[in-house]
């Protein structure tokens, strides 16, 4: 197993061999999307403890190749979040920036945040 710090109160831990809940839906979406042959990267939990703060904007998957120049690929990876919680925007949801995943990641910082369009789903 793997536990990661991303900040204070927050921890990304890898648990091999997650299945999804007899009868979720996003499995399928997954599917649908990838194809018949995809495969499981990853698999975890992450933890955010009251009062944990906020992480930097990131990219939580790597591109299929490494370059020194961007070149955007068809996508070829999907992270699924399943909350366990009730999520509030008092409880720091997920946000996603559309567009950023056809940005290099150097180019992503804090400023992006109420400047970029934002999108929550509590």
């Amino acid at each position: 197993r793997e536990i990661v710090s991303r900040g204070p109160g927050r921890f990304d831990v890898v648990i091999e061999g997650l299945e999804p809940e007899e009868g979720a839906r996003w499995p399928l979406a997954v599917r649908r999307a990838l194809g018949a042959s995809r495969v499981a990267v990853k698999s975890g939990v992450v933890v955010s403890l009251p009062g944990s703060t906020a992480q930097a904007i990131h990219i939580d998957g790597k591109p299929l190749f490494e370059r020194d120049d961007f070149v955007p690929l068809p996508p070829h990876c999907l992270t699924v979040f399943v909350p366990l919680v009730d999520l509030s925007p008092e409880a720091g949801p997920t946000e996603f920036f559309p567009g950023t995943h056809l940005l290099d990641s150097s180019l992503m910082d804090a400023s992006m945040r109420g400047h970029a369009p934002g999108v929550t789903f509590p």
